[in-house]
């Protein structure tokens, strides 16, 4: 049985989490938080095996929440979110799983999937390396609110390259896109 606590900031989204660990045999959500500092002190008192934490909250962030664990104390870590410019920083590592709401029971239960080898395999030791590998890669990602880029949506010509710092589609990196395209 894994010891189960959520965290996020959304009522609907802790709702669906715990109905979602509620139909799995070896899950039980033993707690449930709305915000980053209550989590912390609860995880501290009482570490679960595995944690779903949403990314974007406020005052203490998802990632700054993960950063404050200690390694004896550090669980199997779930990032949950709406926002998918971390998705692919959280794949590249693939340290942990990342959900991207809305998401539905399947894929909810491919994540347990992931988690639960290396629930059953992996020492402190090892998840904390994932952990900060994942970390690293989500902190570069993590704005408050006000400080997102804006972005460009067009279609025309005449751009100079000069004028570009960088161009996405949905998020990737161009060069990236294009690659999954030709591939």
């Amino acid at each position: 049985m894994m010891n189960v606590i959520i965290v996020d900031d959304e009522q609907a989204g802790r709702r669906t989490l715990r109905e979602f660990c509620e139909a799995e045999g070896d899950l039980r959500v033993v707690g449930e938080y709305g915000d980053g500092a209550t989590a912390l002190a609860a995880i501290r008192s009482e570490p679960p095996q595995l944690l779903f934490l949403d990314i974007q909250m406020d005052p203490l962030n998802g990632i700054e929440l993960a950063r404050s664990l200690e390694p004896s104390q550090l669980p199997s870590l779930v990032f949950v979110t709406a926002y998918d410019t971390y998705a692919i920083e959280a794949f590249e590592v693939s340290a942990v799983d990342y959900l991207l709401k809305p998401f539905d029971q399947e894929r909810f239960r491919r994540t347990l999937e992931r988690v639960r080898p290396r629930h059953a395999k992996s020492g402190v030791d090892e998840r904390q390396a994932l952990l900060a590998g994942l970390l690293a890669q989500l902190e570069r990602g993590v704005r408050t609110p006000g400080e997102e880029r804006p972005r460009l949506l067009a279609e025309g010509h005449g751009i100079g390259t000069t004028d570009l710092k960088r161009i996405e589609v949905r998020g990737v990196p161009i060069a990236q896109a294009l690659y999954k395209f030709d591939a």
